[in-house]
C-alpha cells in the first residue's frame, strides 16, 4: 500500500530545509514497503583519466556523450540506466565513467585544461567563483523544475546569492550512521542496538575493542580513516548533536562568529569526543594517516574490522563484494543522558551541488543531445530508478511510488520509520553551519573541508594542541575565508 511519510520529531521523510534568508522548504518523500531485492551494483574500476577521446573511438556519425557516474559504487547500476537511453536514442553512445576519490584532483586538473564532459557531478558547490562554468538551466529548455517539492528555481540563489540554477539533485541528504557486521558482533556477544546513551556507546567501544584484541582474524572494532570532506564537512558537526548545547542552531551561531566564549562553543564536543576515543584506544593509531578507501573501507569489506561510521555508499560496496554480508546500523550520536532526545544528522540537501552541464557544451554540435540527455536523467521514471539503486528518498514528485530496498535503507534507515526501532529519533534537517555561511564565502578562498583538518585533529588527540586552541584555529579560518556579517 502506498503511504506518505514525513520528517518531524518522529518521522523520517519530511524535510524542512531552512534556507538562511528565511525560506523554509518542506517536503515529503513517498515510500512503499521494500520490494524483493534486486541485483546490487558491483564495485567499479573505471576512472576518468583512462577514458579515451570520444572522437578516436567512435564513427563520425555517432554522437558520444561523456558522463560521469554519481559515485564509483553506482557505476554499474547507472550504466544499466543509460543503456535504456541508448536504446531509445539510436546513434547516441553514453561513455559513462567514474572518478575514484584518489583521482579527483587529476580529473579536476583535466577539466581545468579544457576537457568538457556532457554532464559532470563533483564535490565543488556552485558559487560566485565558478557558476560561469556551467549552463544556467533557467536559460534553456529544462522540463522538470515543477517536480521538485520546493522552489528549485530560487532555493540555491537564496543560499548562495548567485542568480540562476546550475546544479540539480532530487535526493534527500546523506545519512552517516554506524555500520557494522551483525554476524561478527553476535560471535563476540555484542549488540550495538543496546546502546542508548553516550555512556553506553563508550562502554560498548571499550568492550568491543577488548574482545577484538583476543581475535587473530580481526584487526579493529572501530576502524577509522581520513577524508577531509567527511571529517570537516560531516563529523565536525555531527558529534555535538549528542549534547543539548550542540544542536545546529548553536552550530550556525558558532560559524557566524556569535559565540565568543570557547567554553560555550558547540564544536568543543567534537574535539573532546575524538580525543577521548583516541586516547582510550578505541580508534586506530594515527588514524589521520590512514586512507579512507584503501585502509578503512577495505578492512571493513574484508571483515578485518567490525564497524565504521560511514555514509550510504559502502553498504552497497560491501554487498557487492559479499552478497551474504549481514549489515546493520545504529544512529550515529546517542544522547548524553538517558531520556534526552536522540538526534541523527542528515546531510544538507544539495541545493547548489549535483549534476550540472559544463558551459562548453553549448558550443558543441551535439548540444541539443546533451540537453536531451540531461532532461532524460531528471525525468520521473529515471529519478525513480536512481533513488531505488541508492536506496534513498527524494524531494521530487514521482509518477510511481518508490520501492526502496537498498542495504542502508534495510540496515538502519527504515528503522526511523513509524513502528521502527528508532522511530523516536529526531532527524536533524536544518542547515549545517557551513551551509549557513555559504553566501559569505570570499571568492577564491578554499573549501571549508579542505582546511588542514588532519593536522589539527592529530595535534588535539596527541595533546599537542588544546581544544581551545583548535577552536581558535577554526574561527581564524572562518575569518579568513568568509566575509561574515
Amino acid at each position: 500500500m502506498r503511504r506518505q511519510q514525513c520528517f518531524s520529531h518522529h518521522r523520517l521523510l519530511l524535510v524542512s530545509i531552512l534556507i538562511i534568508v528565511g525560506v523554509v522548504v518542506a517536503a515529503c518523500a513517498t515510500i512503499t514497503p521494500p520490494a524483493p531485492a534486486q541485483e546490487e551494483p558491483s564495485q567499479p574500476s573505471s576512472v576518468a583519466t583512462e577514458q579515451p577521446a570520444a572522437e578516436a573511438e567512435s564513427p563520425a556519425e555517432e554522437i558520444v556523450l561523456d558522463i560521469r557516474a554519481s559515485q564509483p559504487e553506482y557505476l554499474n547500476a547507472e550504466r544499466q540506466i543509460w543503456d535504456i537511453y541508448e536504446a531509445q536514442n539510436p546513434g547516441v553512445k553514453v561513455n559513462l565513467f567514474a572518478v575514484n576519490e584518489d583521482q579527483v584532483a587529476a580529473f579536476e586538473a583535466k577539466m581545468a585544461g579544457g576537457y568538457v564532459p556532457a554532464m559532470d557531478l563533483h564535490g565543488a558547490a556552485v558559487d560566485a567563483g565558478n557558476y560561469q562554468n556551467y549552463v544556467n538551466l533557467l536559460d534553456v529548455d529544462f522540463e522538470w523544475f515543477d517536480r521538485w517539492q520546493y522552489d528549485v528555481r530560487t532555493a540555491a540563489e537564496e543560499l548562495t546569492g548567485v542568480p540562476g540554477v546550475y546544479a540539480l539533485d532530487p535526493f534527500l541528504g546523506r545519512f552517516f550512521t554506524w555500520q557494522y557486521h551483525a554476524d561478527l558482533m553476535e560471535e563476540l556477544g555484542l549488540d550495538p542496538r543496546e546502546i542508548q546513551t553516550q555512556a553506553d556507546l563508550k562502554q560498548f567501544l571499550a568492550d568491543c575493542t577488548a574482545a577484538v584484541a583476543e581475535r587473530d582474524d580481526i584487526d579493529f572494532c572501530w576502524d577509522q580513516g581520513w577524508h577531509n570532506w567527511v571529517w570537516g564537512g560531516n563529523y565536525f558537526g555531527m558529534w555535538p548533536l549528542s549534547h543539548a548545547d550542540g544542536q545546529r542552531d548553536r552550530q550556525r551561531d558558532s560559524f557566524l562568529g556569535q559565540i565568543e566564549d570557547p567554553a560555550e562553543d558547540p564544536f568543543r564536543h567534537s574535539f573532546e569526543w575524538i580525543k577521548e576515543a583516541y586516547q582510550s584506544g578505541w580508534m586506530p593509531e594515527e588514524f589521520w594517516l590512514r586512507e579512507w578507501e584503501t585502509d578503512m573501507e577495505t578492512s571493513f569489506i574484508a571483515r578485518k574490522s567490525l564497524m565504521m561510521l560511514h555514509g550510504p555508499w559502502t553498504w552497497d560496496k560491501m554487498l557487492a563484494a559479499d552478497p551474504s554480508a549481514q549489515q546493520l546500523g545504529i544512529p550515529s550520536t546517542p544522547p548524553e543522558k538517558e531520556g534526552d532526545p536522540w538526534v541523527q544528522s542528515m546531510g544538507p540537501v544539495n541545493l547548489n551541488r549535483g549534476y550540472r552541464i559544463p558551459i562548453g557544451n553549448m558550443d558543441k554540435p551535439e548540444w541539443s543531445q546533451v540537453l536531451d540527455a540531461f532532461n532524460w536523467w531528471y525525468s520521473p521514471e529515471v529519478v525513480k530508478m536512481q533513488a531505488e539503486i541508492k536506496g534513498v528518498g527524494v524531494l521530487y514528485d514521482l509518477d510511481e511510488p518508490l520501492e526502496l530496498e537498498g542495504p542502508q535503507w534495510l540496515g538502519i534507515i527504515k528503522e526511523f520509520q513509524p513502528g521502527g526501532l528508532y522511530e523516536d529519533v529526531i532527524i536533524e534537517t536544518s542547515p549545517t553551519g557551513d551551509t549557513a555561511v555559504t553566501k559569505y564565502k570570499v571568492e577564491g578562498s578554499g573549501n571549508f573541508w579542505d582546511w588542514q583538518w588532519n593536522d589539527v585533529w592529530a595535534k588535539v588527540v596527541q595533546d599537542e594542541m588544546t581544544v581551545d586552541e583548535a577552536l581558535a584555529w577554526f574561527h581564524e579560518q572562518m575569518a579568513n575565508d568568509y566575509d561574515l556579517p
